[in-house]
């Protein structure tokens, strides 16, 4: 059953993220479950799979590059945005 993640009420995107992965490591989900969660079923919850959700020639090309997994600790390095790169500030 597809289901997706909200990060509704949770102060920053980081808690968001660390919420993600402690559905793993507390859990019991399998990381390809979060990973569907937070990728291609919340676009089809959205009504948006034709557009954004997987890496497909047609679709929106929004990317993130991270070195390490970024749901046990890993950082974002880069961000693709409709494939332009986002410079990303320090935090």
């Amino acid at each position: 059953m597809p289901f997706a993640f909200t990060s509704d009420d949770l102060p920053t995107a980081a808690e968001f993220v660390r919420n993600a992965g402690r559905v793993i490591k507390e859990g019991g989900l399998p990381a390809d479950a979060v990973l569907r969660a937070l990728t291609i079923d919340a676009a089809r919850i959205a009504g948006a799979a034709d557009r954004i959700g997987s890496i497909e020639k047609g679709k929106v090309a929004n990317v993130v590059v991270t070195q390490g997994d970024l749901l046990d600790g890993g950082t974002v390095r880069h961000v693709f945005i409709d494939g332009r790169p986002v410079e990303l500030s320090a935090q």
